[in-house]
């Protein structure tokens, strides 16, 4: 038995280690056809992944604020307080990002307020906190084009999908940023919800087809069921390019995650519309 389980492992690695290789070598190398002109939308967004993440702590004021100095778009992740305050933090846990330990949802917001969100990084951003959305939206207001990403937190119980989409709702609705949102959820209730409630946002639907090996037309299930705008597609999903071709049939949005573009000159960043996306998560 050990045997057989020990061989099941060693074919799962591998055929995951060929599915990457595969994902890779269709996003980088070219088309076997003669090439054409790109008829793709030039005009194409860099947003910002959790600000400025490369030279300044992720999901912080501090990041959003170098962030913003090259692009209004910024994306951003959501979690909840266990006193349903809405915060900025991509992981379940604090342990990363912080000087702490444990789940974030378990935490108050008094006690999330009084981590240190910036040492991780360096120590030039010694006592940066975990910013509340409302602090996000007052110090930016409508300047900024905030993609948010709502997760469905399994970790956390005591909060139900839901909870955090109404919190979210109302908090939007009180700074009237609704032209100025935009939401990847993958919770199909959390999403409709969503949409039904801020009808002026974009909410793009967030299928991990590149991890669960999952068919491309179950997304498009997903988007039809539930309404969305678009998908939100990691630049290494298998057949990206498909996806792009679907979505332009269908009139839907693709927002393209996560591009390391880590250049200043325009015409490197031109090329990469040949990807075909109209926004591409920029991780600067």
């Amino acid at each position: 038995m050990r045997s057989a389980g020990y061989i099941a492992m060693l074919l799962a690695a591998f055929i995951s280690l060929v599915w990457g290789m595969w994902s890779g070598l269709a996003v980088i190398m070219p088309e076997s056809e003669e090439p054409s002109v790109c008829h793709c939308n030039k005009e194409f967004h860099l947003i910002a992944h959790r600000g400025a993440a490369a030279i300044a702590p992720e999901n912080t004021i501090a990041a959003i604020r170098l962030a913003i100095l090259v692009s209004p778009d910024v994306s951003m992740d959501l979690a909840m307080t266990a006193d349903r305050e809405l915060v900025l933090m991509h992981d379940d846990y604090v342990d990363r990002t912080t000087n702490s330990h444990g789940l974030l949802c378990e935490h108050t917001l008094e006690e999330v307020q009084q981590l240190d969100a910036g040492s991780w990084f360096g120590s030039a951003f010694q006592g940066e906190r975990v910013p509340t959305l409302h602090e996000v939206f007052s110090e930016f207001g409508n300047t900024t084009m905030y993609h948010m990403d709502l997760k469905d937190r399994k970790g956390c119980a005591q909060h139900a999908p839901l909870d955090m989409a109404r919190e979210v709702v109302q908090v939007v609705r009180a700074y009237k940023l609704e032209f100025n949102v935009a939401f990847t959820v993958e919770d199909p209730k959390m999403l409709w919800y969503v949409k039904s409630q801020l009808p002026s946002a974009t909410i793009l639907a967030s299928i991990n087809v590149l991890y669960t090996l999952a068919p491309l037309s179950s997304m498009w299930a997903f988007v039809d069921q539930t309404g969305a705008d678009g998908v939100s597609a990691h630049f290494l999903m298998p057949m990206l390019k498909n996806v792009l071709a679907e979505a332009k049939k269908r009139r839907k949005k693709v927002h393209i995650y996560t591009c390391l573009l880590y250049t200043s000159d325009a015409a490197d960043e031109e090329d990469s519309v040949d990807l075909g996306g109209r926004r591409i998560i920029k991780k600067k």
